[in-house]
């Protein structure tokens, strides 16, 4: 790569790199090229890109973002999975990867401006995905709702039973007058 092609290759990671909802730094060392198209493979169903990039490389398109505050991560064979997607999902997926493919290792990450370290992302591999948690939230606001209307219909339903057994008993007054 000379000169003007790096610059362009770090001048778009930048942009990838203040675009992205959520940057994981990984070290790929000891998987083979297999392995490596399997993991780009199952990444980018998601919608999830993997990029290997030079240290320095990464060094020079890391300033001014947030990703800049990994850099004491960036020795070694590194990987950046850079995603829009659900941060949980791209964690899940990369965790779950790790476990079958202990050659891979997920280091830390950026999750808007914040830094995750191993523990954090771990924790966040366990959450369930936007859509779950969303339907669990309206499920919450749903249910006081669903509860209210149910009590209101009880005392319905009640009232009409009583409207109903008065008439029954009417007629029975009714029926032995005559």
């Amino acid at each position: 790569m000379n000169r003007a092609e790096k610059e362009a290759f770090v001048a778009n990671l930048h942009e990838k790199l203040v675009d992205s909802k959520f940057t994981v730094l990984v070290d790929y060392m000891g998987l083979n090229v297999e392995k490596m198209t399997e993991l780009r493979r199952i990444l980018k169903r998601s919608g999830i890109e993997l990029k290997v990039v030079k240290n320095t490389l990464m060094r020079l398109a890391a300033r001014g973002t947030a990703f800049e505050g990994l850099e004491e991560h960036f020795m070694g064979p590194k990987a950046l999975v850079v995603s829009q997607a659900d941060p949980s999902v791209s964690t899940k997926l990369l965790i779950d990867f790790e476990k079958s493919n202990p050659e891979l290792k997920v280091h830390a990450g950026i999750l808007d401006v914040q830094k995750l370290l191993r523990p954090q992302l771990e924790e966040l591999a366990s959450l369930p995905g936007r859509e779950v948690l969303l339907a669990q939230t309206l499920q919450c606001m749903n249910a006081p709702m669903a509860n209210f209307a149910r009590v209101l219909s009880g005392v319905a339903r009640q009232f009409i039973q009583v409207i109903e057994a008065i008439r029954q008993t009417k007629e029975k007054e009714q029926g032995s007058e005559a």
